[in-house]
């Protein structure tokens, strides 16, 4: 077998259709096998023909042509079919001469009609191999009759059932007869002259006792249909109904009230639930579940906020007092529930974190937790979309206050939206605020005239001794170096001289730890600075060294510092959490109550 590049084709196994024609083209095949399977090597292969269909002597006598096809390709041009060189000599043996020999040509062609080869009997069977009941054709030389015994045979049958005789009948009905009997289903009405039976059908009864008012009777000797009292023991074989109830081997009857109908037809209904294993009444409507009580009174935390409290029962009776059950979050007080942040008891963490927890939280008044406890502040729920800013309380009355910053909660913001400040975000933290450490006079002048009043919650991280560093200017112009200067414990403000005086307090007094915030106020003016605790205030008093104060000039409040003679801490800040600028100057008294609303949040 060859490739269709002409060379042998690849080796493996081949499947092959083999058919054999009368002629070189056309026809139907005489012979064929299907689906042979060879193995080529080297382009040959072997297959041996007649073992799936035998082959007809006939048709390879007559010169076929041999027609191959592989698998499912066209089938290749058809070759005639020769003999080989032994099939050559096979073929003699029929022109061979026997001296004395009778041929098949010798005997008459008729003389073999009718004989069959012994290879040709093989369906048949001999005499002896077939069954008893194959040459008897008799009924009993079966094997695995059928048990008939439960047929009747005819002498097990009654007589009448072969005679067909009314007398062979048994049990017969009694007939009339004249004057010996009436006939059946009839009775004795009289006699008759002659001494004959008179018959008659069963006459009607009237006034008799029926088996239905016996039956009424009975039961009335011991239990009255309607009404009456059953003495002793009453036992029921079956299903018990108690009007719309049902009790069944003892307990009421189990359905499943999800699903069981319950409606003014079967209202007082009580029933067992298959689900919950408890009782429910249909009240008409519905299933309700029966409940049992022990007319406890129940906790005052357990009934809603300003209710009497009342026993697992419902009934007040015995107890005493009224519930303090709120929502979540919530406190009851005064019987009504304050909700988070609206009572001390309840305090938030911080304005944002009410606004977070309370939906659609209002602009007020709100307790939130800081240092001590709870503190009141004023919350702004609605700036900057919803932001949630934590005011000192009196914030919406005062009209002096014209700024305010919450540098720890919203960065450069005027919570009044008077004025945005550019200072770089490199100067925040998140928790102290603005850091003025190195800020120089990239920061940002805020209004400000002699006598105002500033109010700031602020935090040095750097020690008292040995350093200093302008911390505020107090011009806008920046061509001096006027403003208030930190130097040891001294701070206060300084003139633009060559002297190096300050007049204000000292930093202890005001600023006196390095780990937390701490508010005060100041008043800065030409000829010095005042500065106020919660409950303490200073007047200005030489804090610096130096030469002669002369005055200060006031124009403006720059949180940064002037261009001059600036030296930043020693690996420390100060840090502004808070600031108020108000537009006059407020009294000792309302000065101190700001202090220490801001120091308290």
């Amino acid at each position: 077998m060859q490739s269709a590049g002409g060379g042998p084709a690849a080796d493996g196994g081949f499947e092959f259709n083999v058919s054999l024609y009368a002629s070189d083209t056309g026809g139907t095949a005489g012979w064929q096998e299907k689906a042979l399977v060879a193995v080529v090597k080297d382009g040959l292969f072997r297959l041996t023909l007649g073992q799936i269909k035998p082959l007809d002597g006939k048709i390879v006598s007559e010169n076929p042509y041999i027609g191959i096809s592989v698998g499912q390709e066209p089938e290749l041009p058809r070759r005639p079919l020769h003999s080989v060189a032994f099939a050559l000599r096979a073929a003699s043996a029929e022109t061979v001469q026997c001296s004395g020999c009778i041929g098949v040509a010798q005997i008459d062609a008729k003389l073999l009609q009718g004989l069959v080869k012994q290879t040709d009997l093989s369906s048949y069977v001999l005499a002896a191999q077939l069954a008893s009941v194959a040459q008897s054709g008799s009924y009993s030389d079966l094997k695995g009759t059928p048990d008939l015994s439960v047929f009747a045979k005819k002498a097990d049958l009654a007589d009448v059932a072969k005679t067909g005789v009314y007398g062979d009948l048994s049990g017969q009905p009694t007939l009339a007869k004249v004057g010996t009997a009436c006939g059946t289903g009839l009775f004795v009405h009289g006699l008759n002259a002659d001494g004959s039976l008179q018959c008659a059908a069963p006459l009607a009864c009237k006034g008799c006792v029926g088996k239905d008012q016996l039956a009424a009777d009975v039961a009335a000797a011991f239990l009255s249909t309607g009404g009456g009292v059953v003495k002793g023991a009453l036992a029921v074989d079956g299903k018990l109904q108690l009007g719309k109830s049902a009790i069944e081997g003892g307990a009421f009857a189990a359905v499943d009230v999800t699903k069981a109908a319950c409606d003014p037809s079967v209202a007082g209904q009580v029933v067992l639930d298959v689900t919950t294993k408890r009782l429910f009444l249909c009240d008409g409507a519905a299933f309700v579940r029966i409940m049992t009580c022990q007319a406890k009174c129940k906790a005052a935390n357990q009934v809603p906020c300003g209710q009497p409290v009342v026993s697992d029962c419902g009934e007040a009776a015995g107890c005493s007092g009224v519930g303090t059950l709120c929502d979540s979050g919530a406190v009851c007080e005064a019987g009504t529930c304050k909700g988070y942040g609206q009572v001390p008891a309840a305090a938030g963490k911080s304005c944002k974190d009410i606004l977070a927890k309370v939906q659609g939280a209002k602009d007020g008044l709100y307790y939130v937790n800081v240092g001590a406890g709870p503190v009141q502040v004023l919350c702004d729920m609605t700036s900057d979309g919803g932001a949630g800013y934590t005011l000192p309380t009196g914030f919406a009355t005062d009209g002096n206050l014209i700024r305010y910053y919450d540098f720890a909660q919203k960065k450069n913001f005027d919570f009044k939206k008077n004025q945005h400040l550019s200072i770089a975000d490199g100067f925040y933290n998140a928790t102290k605020g603005l850091n003025l450490d190195k800020l120089g006079t990239g920061g940002a002048a805020l209004p400000y005239a002699p006598n105002r009043t500033l109010v700031i919650k602020a935090r040095r991280e750097f020690g008292l001794s040995g350093t200093q560093g302008m911390v505020f200017s107090t011009n806008v112009g920046g061509q001096n170096d006027d403003g208030i200067t930190i130097a040891n414990d001294g701070i206060g403000t300084r003139t633009h001289g060559d002297g190096f005086q300050l007049l204000g307090a000292k930093v202890s007094s005001i600023l006196p730890s390095t780990t937390s915030a701490k508010t005060f106020a100041m008043k800065i003016a030409s000829n010095g600075a005042t500065f106020y605790t919660g409950t303490v205030r200073l007047d200005p008093q030489d804090v610096g060294i130096g030469g002669n104060y002369d005055s200060c000039q006031v124009d403006a409040f720059v949180l940064g510092v002037n261009q001059f003679n600036y030296d930043p801490w020693d690996n420390g800040a100060f840090y502004i959490e808070r600031l108020m600028v108000f537009n006059a100057e407020l009294t000792d008294q309302q000065t101190q109550a700001y202090v220490q609303a801001l120091d308290g949040f």
